[in-house]
């Protein structure tokens, strides 16, 4: 009896085995059932007969394929087109991950490796079991997994016995990643495709690299075709770059940026993984082959319970994340971010950038002034918790008096100067008109002694005018501690004192500008 026949005989005894508990069950449907195991069995006998010509000739060692017909557990059969019945062992076509992509219609391809008088027996690759050497160029021609031992590290590769013939493996064909450590693979078996073979099979060139990536190219396109936004899957992670962690999917990576590894700041994506450890991700992002990963969206936002704990006008004490142009952001709570508005950084003065005061790392207390919690968005204020000089700004400055300043922007209508305690008084341009001294760019961040002239404490202004024993020098270089030397720009000031067209009395310090 061939395996065929074992194979159905097997089917028919263990339906026949199988008793009804029943006791009314009619003896139709038994008989019923054994006909349809028949007629399987007939059915399966003329795919066979269908198209039988002699297959007398194969020999083992040479390459055949053929059309699958059955698949059980253990085996796949396989019509050659020819009266000789093949098979090959399912474990012997499974991937490196032990999936199993053969269906029934397929074309298997592999070697007669062994041959009786009535059955064929179907390998994946070449096997010193079943064959003799001399079909490595039968395996070259067609492209057929050879099966080599690594028998040691020489240089620039490895050193392979394929049926009893030495063989070389490149370093780079050894594997898809760099192989740190080679001496690790000797004694073991591995399947190479031949890329270079002489006549005499002195010279034989093999690469394992080929297989892999056919392999991983298999496996991408499977996990590609399953994967969604919003899944949650598990993940090898393959190597790490200052910008986050690559992680292994099954035969393609996806990114893990640093900034989705938590919701606390993370510096360097080896604070918190290291290549080889197993994660779970969520897909965040599915563009063609790019996958963007996170962990954080795995993990509690934080900051929904600090919800519970912040309230506005409360004070806190935050570290300097990153400086915007628009302002600086802070972390006030592990993961929890909120933002210090440039226009909540001083009562008076003007700060082009928020590095002026701030450098990343420090720490600053501020005062919580909004919380928006639908956005995650909190707001701080670091002069709310300072005086405001203009509510006592008859304890710093008064009228008539001569003071020093610093120059702070030069504009077409007068000269910003940077007063003490950061106030800043305008020098209109009619001012300047009967004094001999020019200024330009290059004198901004320098000292000038001016005279204040008026102070409007309800619109906070203060007109000055200018000294006059110093108007034909200025004395450059003096930093009052008590604010910092501005970079040469040109001021926007001018707007905020002429936000509204009014009527200006005759004695109003800008009434000639």
């Amino acid at each position: 009896m061939s395996i065929f026949e074992e194979k159905v005989e097997d089917k028919k005894l263990t339906e026949d085995s199988v008793e009804s508990t029943d006791p009314e069950i009619k003896k139709e449907e038994k008989t019923e059932k054994t006909e349809k195991t028949e007629e399987s069995y007939e059915g399966f006998s003329e795919m066979l007969e269908e198209s039988f010509v002699d297959t007398g000739k194969i020999v083992e060692g040479d390459v055949v394929e053929g059309k699958v017909i059955a698949i059980n557990d253990n085996y796949i059969f396989v019509s050659l087109g020819g009266k000789h019945e093949a098979y090959a062992e399912v474990e012997d076509y499974k991937t490196k991950t032990g999936k199993f992509n053969i269906s029934v219609g397929d074309t298997l391809r592999g070697f007669a490796v062994n041959k009786t008088d009535s059955e064929i027996v179907i390998s994946r690759s070449l096997n010193r079991k079943y064959v003799d050497k001399s079909f490595l160029h039968n395996a070259y021609r067609d492209k057929i997994p050879v099966k080599a031992k690594i028998v040691s590290v020489i240089k620039g590769g490895l050193s392979v016995e394929i049926l009893g013939t030495r063989a070389f493996c490149p370093f780079s064909q050894v594997d898809i990643k760099y192989v740190s450590n080679p001496t690790s693979m000797i004694g073991k078996y591995y399947e190479f495709i031949i890329t270079e073979i002489s006549n005499d099979m002195r010279t034989i060139i093999v690469s394992r690299r080929i297989l892999l990536e056919q392999e991983q190219d298999i496996l991408k396109k499977e996990t590609l075709d399953k994967l969604n936004v919003g899944d949650v899957v598990t993940g090898t992670v393959s190597r790490l770059a200052d910008f986050g962690a690559f992680v292994d999917l099954g035969g393609i990576d996806g990114l893990l940026h640093v900034s989705q590894l938590s919701w606390v700041k993370v510096d360097l994506p080896s604070d918190v993984v290291s290549a080889g450890d197993e994660i779970e991700v969520k897909v965040v992002g599915l563009n063609g082959e790019k996958i963007s990963l996170s962990m954080k969206e795995l993990q509690p936002n934080p900051f929904d319970k600090a919800l519970d704990e912040l309230q506005v006008g409360g004070v806190v004490d935050g570290r300097i994340l990153r400086n915007e142009s628009f302002g600086s952001f802070c972390e006030i709570k592990p993961g929890v971010e909120a933002l210090i508005p440039i226009s909540e950084m001083l009562h008076t003065g003007r700060i082009n950038n928020p590095s002026e005061l701030f450098q990343v790392g420090d720490v600053v207390s501020a005062q919580i002034i909004r919380i928006i919690p639908k956005e995650r968005k909190i707001s701080l204020s670091v002069k709310a918790l300072k005086d405001n000089p203009w509510e006592h700004i008859e304890e710093y400055l008064q009228e008539g008096e001569e003071i020093q300043g610093i120059i702070d922007g030069i504009t077409a209508f007068g000269i910003f100067v940077r007063l003490n305690e950061g106030l800043i008084g305008l020098l209109p341009k009619s001012k300047l008109f009967r004094s001999k001294k020019k200024f330009n760019e290059e004198d901004i961040g320098t000292t000038i002694t001016v005279k204040i002239n008026q102070i409007d404490k309800e619109r906070k202004r203060i007109s000055l005018e200018l000294n006059e024993a110093d108007t034909e020098t200025s004395s450059r270089g003096f930093e009052p501690s008590s604010f910092p030397v501005k970079e040469k720009k040109q001021s926007n000031e001018w707007r905020n004192y002429t936000s509204s067209k009014q009527e200006v009395p005759e004695d109003n310090p800008f009434s000639d500008l």
